[in-house]
């Protein structure tokens, strides 16, 4: 076993601290400040006082949501908080107020109007009135924003204690991009799935298992001939026989209370002989399904 030979203190030492001929080590050193994360710490050689500023490397493009996307108006605002909030964080006095302003040219050039951004920078920070405490409990819709028509669902659900939330919309990189490889059918699980039969009637499930488990537990309910599952009552009563091989996954959701609800819509739309029509559904969509 090979023995190191060299000063113990020196083994000790952080790496960066000994490299003295390295390019880098010196032209930071020379700078007297040190990047570290996002934030650039600078030593003044005249009062030996620490500056802290907000670092960014040389390829940093300063582009951010365009004011024109498609995105919520409280989506924009709160990424400019959020830069402000990391500026008055790092930054003090000087570094501060040219933080700021930096930051108001940066969302000036991606679009954003000179007076929003101003009131958003400049806005100062009120206390937040605790909200009162009610024995109603306060639903979430979450749906895609659409210009126009999410301002409205937002007034007109407030009164009813309903907050609307906004998710991520569809964008031509997701639909583009697969980041990573898809996973085989065999082992897809959180399933809205269909069983033909030969007589062209279907029966559609959901599963939060993988299709060849709950196929697996279909089959063996039809060899006991179990009254409470439908496969088996339909084979029971009809002497057809079920096309196993032909099963498919028609579509994969891995909320539960949504896909009991794609669910209860596919068996409206399919012809099945489901015993039970799923999750209820509340007859004003039946128009839209």
């Amino acid at each position: 076993m090979e023995t190191w030979r060299g000063e113990p203190k020196k083994l000790l030492r952080p790496p960066q601290l000994h490299q003295k001929h390295h390019p880098i080590h010196n032209r930071e050193r020379r700078a007297r400040q040190l990047p570290f994360l996002d934030v650039l710490v600078r030593k003044d050689a005249l009062s030996q006082q620490f500056h802290f500023s907000v670092f960014r490397k040389p390829t940093y493009t300063d582009s951010y949501i365009n004011y024109k996307s498609n995105h919520h108006p409280a989506t924009k605002i709160a990424t400019i908080l959020c830069l402000r909030k990391r500026a008055e964080d790092i930054c003090q006095g000087e570094d501060l107020q040219k933080e700021l302003n930096h930051i108001e040219d940066t969302f000036i050039a991606n679009g954003y109007p000179r007076g929003l951004v101003k009131r958003t920078l400049h806005k100062r920070k009120g206390n937040r009135q605790p909200e009162e405490e009610t024995d109603e409990q306060e639903r979430i819709l979450c749906l895609p924003y659409i210009k126009g028509i999410s301002e409205t669902l937002h007034r007109t659900c407030r009164p009813l204690k309903v907050r609307i939330v906004h998710k991520a919309p569809t964008t031509l990189r997701s639909l583009l991009t697969r980041v990573k490889p898809p996973t085989p059918k065999d082992q897809v699980t959180g399933v809205i799935y269909q069983i033909p039969c030969e007589c062209g009637d279907n029966y559609i499930g959901e599963t939060s298992k993988t299709l060849n488990e709950r196929l697996k537990e279909h089959q063996w309910a039809v060899r006991r001939m179990d009254n409470n599952n439908s496969v088996a009552v339909h084979v029971r009563d009809t002497g057809h026989n079920i096309s196993w091989e032909n099963a498919k996954i028609m579509l994969k959701e891995d909320n539960k209370m949504r896909r009991k609800i794609k669910e209860a819509i596919k068996i409206k739309t399919i012809p099945c002989f489901n015993m039970d029509q799923g999750i209820y559904l509340v007859p004003i969509w039946n128009d839209f399904i």
